[in-house]
């Protein structure tokens, strides 16, 4: 694997924002990246000098654990 290569499960923001898994903005994942060590996403970013990677497993993970219960009567169409 030559230097510029990233494993696949690792991706730069850009190419995060684009794929099917991450239902943020540019600028909405740069501010959950932001805050990393608050809503839990710190395990999945890794930090190359000023580059920031993102597993995209590690980004689901998160993802998902954040995922809401619905409300009983949320999707009832009554």
């Amino acid at each position: 694997m030559s230097t510029d290569e990233k494993p696949k499960d690792f991706m730069d923001p850009s190419q995060l924002v684009k794929d099917s898994c991450c239902p943020f903005s540019k600028r909405a994942l740069y501010w959950q990246i932001w805050r990393a060590g608050i809503n839990g996403l710190a395990p999945a970013i890794y930090r190359v000098g000023r580059k920031i990677i993102i597993s995209r497993s590690g980004f689901i993970n998160w993802l998902t654990s954040h995922q809401r219960k619905s409300r009983k009567g949320d999707n009832d169409n009554n």
